[in-house]
């Protein structure tokens, strides 16, 4: 069911990218088993049986979806709209039975709309990990509005969980929130898509650290708790999202497979970063609580980071038997998170500052974390958030840019352009575009930066492939494919295994 084009909007439409067990889809009054490869538009319910499970892809209207055993979920509204600087999303699903997992790794906008409706309350979220169902919600990750059918309001951060029964939010268990983790982690595998895959453990890796990190009694301890529970974490969702690759099915299975791989080989970075996150963010709390001034908590929480970078390095290193790879990663993370975690401190004292929560403050110090790549010569890259590129580049770098990679691709400016416009409304490879549009302005452009190949990162050569510019310095013609919309959306499928995921533990 492929979407159409209205003068408001596109219709979107999501694809089956795993069933597991049994699960039938009633459009109308005709009702069918499902498949994977399947495109589902607005008015598909779909319904799971016991031991069961279906994963999701929603593209641009909302990354991976998982509907769990024994639910049952109706698409209500599927459709997005592409606007000069971004891309409002309207998605909203009926769940009448069971539960869902949804991770929405790309944040969207602020006029986009993201909507789970229960018969108790409907759930709304715009950038957020969580597990929404009949009987309540556990948020892993951003921020969720609860809007009860009784009336009244509520926001669930990350680590708490909103119970329909009693009307109440509390702190969800570890052991919830890390089956969570597992669960959208290997749901997100399915999308093929590797920059996702890693901003997603890293994301998870970080805030299930950082909560643990938090209870304890000074910088010192919330450093060893943060390195030992992101290790631990990534290294767990790392296990989960292999078992995913190797049970995809045979005509998907290298896109997967590749995505894992991508992931595998930036384990360390992926700890070395969430680790520091987490102690940054968690030790800015503690001290901050403990009277220390703003200035005060920045100098320990930067050394925590230091610190916790530093363990979850060595302990990555001695798992993986002292590899080279391992120890230029773990120097080379450990250099970059440094930068990474200006923000997530800032952010965090910030929030504290002024009078919220300590959760809230570790929720949105963690949303503020870069996520770091480490190439195999041990050169660390930091993404750069959306804004960014908007805020740094003249529109005369643009047009510039604009103008080599129409020579370079041979398509019109107009096409480019509007190729342009949707990459930068995607917090995943703006980043990408960022670097490139830096390049145009050196000597030789855009061109000089790709002719040896390797000289760009892969969100570049993603960005490129995009823009029609292939065959250029080892440039592919398939770097990336789009679905539903979305930017990144190859095609790719799952795993077995248990659809509740299991605990973590340090």
């Amino acid at each position: 069911m492929v979407g159409t084009q209205s003068a408001w909007a596109t219709a979107g439409y999501a694809t089956v990218k795993k069933v597991q067990g049994t699960a039938t889809i009633k459009l109308g009054n005709a009702q069918r088993n499902l498949q994977v490869g399947q495109q589902l538009g607005a008015g598909s319910e779909i319904s799971t049986s016991a031991n069961s499970y279906v994963d999701l892809d929603l593209g641009v209207n909302g990354d991976a979806l998982r509907i769990e055993a024994e639910s049952t979920m109706r698409l209500t509204t599927l459709t997005f709209r592409r606007l000069r600087n971004s891309t409002d999303v309207q998605t909203e699903m009926n769940v009448s039975r069971g539960k869902v997992v949804a991770n929405v790794v790309r944040k969207l906008s602020r006029s986009s709309r993201y909507r789970i409706r229960t018969p108790k309350f409907t759930a709304g979220i715009r950038g957020t990990s969580i597990q929404a169902g009949v009987n309540g919600v556990i948020a892993l990750t951003g921020t969720v509005e609860l809007r009860s059918t009784a009336g009244g309001v509520q926001l669930v951060v990350g680590g708490f969980a909103y119970s329909a029964a009693g009307n109440q939010v509390g702190a969800a268990g570890a052991a919830q929130t890390q089956g969570i983790a597992a669960v959208a982690s290997s749901s997100t595998a399915n999308l093929g898509n590797g920059t996702l895959l890693q901003t997603t453990i890293q994301q998870f890796a970080q805030a299930l650290a950082s909560q643990a990190a938090a209870k304890a009694p000074n910088a010192q301890q919330a450093a060893i708790i943060a390195s030992q529970t992101a290790t631990a974490v990534v290294r767990a969702l790392t296990q989960a999202i292999q078992r995913e690759a190797a049970s995809a099915p045979p005509a998907i299975q290298a896109q997967v497979q590749q995505a894992v791989q991508a992931v595998q080989q930036q384990t360390t970075a992926i700890s070395v970063t969430s680790a520091a996150g987490a102690a940054a963010s968690a030790t800015a709390a503690i001290v901050t609580q403990q009277g220390a001034t703003p200035q005060q908590a920045q100098q320990q929480a930067q050394q925590a980071a230091r610190s916790a970078a530093q363990q979850a390095g060595n302990i990555s290193i001695q798992q993986s038997g002292n590899s080279p790879q391992a120890i230029q990663q773990a120097q080379s993370a450990t250099t970059a998170s440094a930068t990474v975690v200006g923000n997530t401190i800032s952010t965090t004292i910030s929030a504290l500052a002024a009078g919220g929560g300590v959760d809230a403050a570790l929720n949105q110090g963690n949303e503020a974390t870069s996520t770091v790549s480490v190439s195999a010569t041990g050169v660390a890259s930091v993404s750069a958030p959306p804004t960014t590129v908007g805020a740094s580049t003249s529109s005369a770098d643009i047009r510039g840019f604009v103008d080599q990679i129409s020579r370079l691709s041979g398509q019109a400016e107009g096409s480019t352009v509007g190729t342009l416009s949707q990459i930068m409304s995607d917090p995943l490879l703006a980043s990408g575009a960022a670097e490139l549009i830096v390049a145009s302005k050196q000597p030789g452009g855009v061109a000089a930066a790709i002719s040896s190949g390797g000289g760009i990162s892969s969100s570049a050569r993603t960005v490129l492939s995009m823009l029609g510019v292939t065959g250029v310095g080892g440039v592919g013609a398939s770097s990336s494919n789009s679905n539903a919309g979305g930017l990144a959306g190859a095609a790719a499928s799952t795993s077995a295994g248990s659809s509740t995921g299991s605990a973590i533990s340090p």
